[in-house]
């Protein structure tokens, strides 16, 4: 008899060869967002700002002998705008110091009358006696005017002292525009010492030229003061004084003076 044919045992199936995993890949960066400026308030950097004589700034009534210890004296700060136009945000500044010292916020004070309040309220800063006002808008041909007073303490040395007030302006339409080297010019003064007699009628402080020092303002420290001034009943600017132009002196505080333009681009005002 024949045998079966022997069976063959079943072949081993081999597993199936493993595919190797894909690779992930990274996921695609998103390009990072760009930051959009800070926007600017209107009138502020649209445009370059000018020179204008058309906005006007002078001190009268500020003496041209001061004595130390004599207690307050008074003069005026005016600002006019003098042309066909309005200025929709202007802002005066005004400095007090020494020449020949440094009189520190102690040994001169300055104040200015809040015409909304009627209060005293004194311009100080770390600059010292100074500071720039609360800004406010200006109609073509008005003026507006600022009761200040200035008092010298006893301890104060003998020497040449000086008041500077320059201004600018700012429009919603990105115009803007500051006062000319006529304007920012010096009104020098004598501080006499404690107990000394002037000697005679004291005539008002003019801008002068020549034989004078020239006059440093460190600017970097300006603060506001919230004072407002009172609109003159008429347009017109005869309360300025007549200012001439002083040369050198106009020139070394030409460059400091225009910080009030800098001063809103800058961030330092409100």
């Amino acid at each position: 008899a024949e045998e079966p044919p022997a069976e063959e045992p079943p072949a081993e199936e081999e597993p199936p060869a493993e595919e190797p995993p894909a690779e992930e890949e990274p996921p695609a960066e998103e390009p990072p967002a760009e930051e959009e400026p800070p926007a600017e308030e209107p009138g502020e950097g649209d445009e370059e700002c000018v020179v204008d004589a058309d906005l006007e700034i002078g001190l009268s009534g500020l003496p041209s002998k001061v004595v130390a210890g004599s207690g307050w004296v008074n003069f005026d700060l005016n600002i006019s705008n003098n042309g066909d136009t309005d200025f929709d945000d202007v802002a005066p500044w005004l400095y007090v110091d020494g020449v020949d010292h440094d009189y520190a916020s102690n040994l001169l004070v300055l104040q200015a009358r809040d015409s909304a309040g009627g209060e005293w309220i004194t311009v100080a800063d770390e600059v010292g006696a100074g500071g720039y006002f609360t800004s406010f808008s200006l109609k073509a041909g008005q003026s507006v005017s600022y009761d200040l007073r200035l008092k010298v303490d006893a301890k104060a040395p003998a020497g040449t002292a000086f008041a500077v007030a320059v201004g600018d302006y700012y429009n919603e339409d990105g115009t803007c525009g500051y006062t000319g080297d006529d304007d920012y010019v010096p009104y020098f003064f004598e501080v006499l010492a404690s107990g000394t007699e002037p000697g005679g009628p004291v005539d008002d402080s003019k801008p002068q030229t020549g034989g004078k020092k020239p006059v440093e303002v460190d600017t970097d420290k300006v603060k506001e003061t919230k004072v407002t001034g009172e609109l003159a009943e008429t347009g017109s600017s005869s309360a300025l004084p007549t200012i001439a132009t002083i040369g050198g002196v106009a020139m070394a505080l030409g460059a400091g003076a225009v910080f009030v333009v800098r001063r809103r681009k800058a961030g330092t005002a409100a």
